[in-house]
């Protein structure tokens, strides 16, 4: 480990580029594509699909108020700063994992999961709060559509990879 960090003293500038060409390569892939909560490890993984419904879960949950619900929406400074320190939390992520994982000079970062966003993405949901998305509809039901998507993607997933895998 420590001679990684003296690399990094030494070279700042190029390890400044390896980690944001570290970070741009796998970003969206481990945000956006394949939620890291849609990998059960030894007992599978979850279809592309299963992204998909994961994505319009997360977008109502973070985006769309239900009707008469305080929006804390924050001023653009707030988020300006909320938005370097999740890029600052990312960057010490993978420079933690550079000095454990990878040989001194690397030309990749090696050790980095896609599980490691997970703490991440109610503070980055919450850059995007607004009062124009409000749920129309009954308070009972926002919450009956939130929980039945996630029951049954849990479902699904103990199911398919679980007792299926185990009993039948």
């Amino acid at each position: 480990m420590m001679g990684q960090i003296q690399y990094i003293l030494a070279n700042p500038l190029t390890y400044t580029v390896l980690l944001l060409k570290s970070i741009a390569r796998t970003a969206v892939a481990y945000t956006l594509c394949r939620f890291p909560w849609l990998d059960l490890a030894y007992c599978g993984i979850f279809p592309a699909a299963a992204s998909f419904v994961t994505a319009a879960l997360l977008l109502l949950a973070g985006f769309v108020r239900e009707k008469g619900e305080d929006c804390p929406v924050v001023g653009k400074w707030y988020k300006l700063l909320l938005a370097v320190m999740i890029f600052g939390v990312v960057c010490v992520i993978w420079t933690s994992l550079y000095g454990t994982f990878s040989v001194v000079g690397a030309a990749a970062i090696d050790g980095v999961q896609a599980r490691y966003y997970i703490p991440l993405m109610l503070p980055f949901l919450y850059l995007f709060g607004n009062r124009k998305l409000v749920w129309k509809g009954s308070r009972v039901w926002y919450y009956r559509v939130l929980f039945l998507g996630a029951a049954l993607l849990n479902g699904y997933g103990i199911y398919q990879y679980i007792l299926k895998a185990t009993l039948f």
